[in-house]
């Protein structure tokens, strides 16, 4: 910059001459060069100070860094530490978990199985909130406590303990005609309930109590009737397992009248011709039962022939003028003559035997017509509208052969006992010829 100024300052002196002019030239220019020069040791001035700030601060800064370098060699170091630490404790806490979750399933599954069982019992409804007691140990995920584990303990217990008890308590009972009422409820273990109305049913699935439209007849209600008006005292009780079903499935046991209403007119007819068989059978047996006795007196007495079997047999034995060919035909044609009395009826007995149980096949069969009738017009999907025909069809059948197996035994009776009669009127008969065939050879 010197050298340039110098140079200007020598080409102007060349060219104009002016020295004066110069002189003040000069003069500017040595001022300012004077004043360069101090702008310039001041900035260098502050540059050195600059300079020496900036190393004392790189010091420190290499003085921390070291420091800095050797607190991260140690977090380094601890930092392995802490990762083989965090690895053994994973291991453990794995193999621990592996446990706890082993523990927390076999939780579950008790309450799940203990939600089960009171979803079906009776104890729901008289103990309503301890269902939702153990309701979050059925969650996957949550964590059973302390309190969860208490509360399926106690579950546990109520259910084993009020199993074994006979209380009373109120709560809603669904009426037949579908009305709500609050009844008084007498619980036996988990397994019968009844009101004063009659046996209850418990329906899980609604968890509700459902009064049995149709009461089980006999021992039962009396049971029930008995329970109801002792106190103290040791009384037969009704126990259904099946927590009601057994005792609305006997309520809805038609009687015997019932049974004969569902086989129609093919099971009054059935009736019919066993009561006609009966009676058949009740006069016929009193007929023979007689005979029996008549003959049986009339065999200690043959001197004094009666009016019977044996003694009519017995005066046409007693005439003298027929030899014993002549007497053999005579007698031939009384026994002929009593047979059809002693087996007077026993023949249409036969025929009504035979007829019940083709009825009940008749039965069998209109039931299984109807059966199919409604599978055409409704599909086997309804086993209620299915089951009214093939239940026609089982009556029909199971009434035929009630009605045949007796007819067909005292027909044997009757008829083994009318034959029991002949033979004797038979070998009374042959005593008397060879009576005679003697008397004839005494005379020769």
């Amino acid at each position: 910059m010197r050298k340039v100024i110098i140079f200007m300052i020598s080409v102007l002196i060349t060219n104009t001459g002016y020295s004066n002019e110069l002189d003040n030239l000069l003069e500017r220019v040595r001022q300012g060069y004077q004043q360069d020069i101090t702008l310039d040791n001041a900035q260098l001035e502050q540059f050195k100070k600059l300079h020496t700030k900036q190393a004392e601060t790189t010091k420190a800064a290499k003085i921390q860094l070291n420091t800095l370098n050797k607190q991260t060699d140690l977090l380094l170091a601890k930092i392995d530490n802490n990762h083989k630490e965090i690895e053994v404790l994973t291991q453990k806490l794995a193999e621990e978990s592996a446990d706890l979750q082993q523990l927390f399933k076999q939780l579950q599954s008790a309450a799940s199985d203990l939600d089960h069982f009171a979803s079906n019992s009776m104890l729901s409804a008289q103990f309503p909130d301890d269902k939702l007691r153990i309701s979050p140990l059925l969650d996957n995920k949550h964590q059973p406590t302390d309190t969860d584990i208490q509360n399926l303990w106690t579950g546990y217990m109520l259910q084993m303990v009020e199993s074994g008890k006979i209380t009373k308590f109120n709560t809603s009972v669904v009426q037949p005609n579908g009305v709500i009422e609050q009844n008084e409820v007498t619980r036996i273990g988990t397994f019968t309930a009844f009101t004063q109305q009659g046996y209850v049913r418990y329906l899980g699935e609604n968890s509700a109590f459902i009064l049995l439209p149709h009461q089980p007849q006999g021992e039962p209600l009396d049971n029930l009737a008995q329970f109801e008006q002792t106190n103290n005292e040791s009384v037969t009780a009704t126990i259904d397992p099946s927590r009601g079903a057994l005792l609305a499935i006997a309520g809805e046991q038609p009687d015997n009248w019932q049974r004969v209403k569902q086989a129609g007119i093919v099971g009054y007819l059935i009736l019919l011709v066993g009561f006609a068989g009966l009676v058949i059978a009740l006069i016929q047996g009193i007929r023979l039962f007689r005979q029996s006795k008549q003959i049986e007196n009339q065999r200690l007495n043959l001197a004094a022939p009666g009016d019977n079997p044996l003694g009519r047999m017995l005066k046409i034995g007693n005439k003298a003028n027929v030899c014993a060919d002549q007497l053999s035909r005579l007698l031939d044609e009384v026994i002929l003559g009593e047979i059809p009395k002693l087996k007077k009826g026993l023949p249409t007995l036969a025929v009504l035997a035979g007829i019940a149980p083709l009825l009940g096949l008749l039965g069998t069969v209109s039931g299984m017509i109807e059966t199919f009738q409604a599978i055409t017009a409704f599909g086997n999907g309804s086993p209620k509208i299915l089951s009214s025909g093939i239940s026609q069809a089982l009556l029909t059948t199971a009434l035929g052969l009630v009605v045949s197996i007796p007819l067909v035994l005292i027909h044997c009776f009757l008829n083994s006992r009318s034959n029991t009669l002949i033979h004797i009127l038979e070998h009374q008969g042959a005593g008397l010829i060879a009576i005679r065939e003697m008397d004839e050879n005494h005379d020769l």
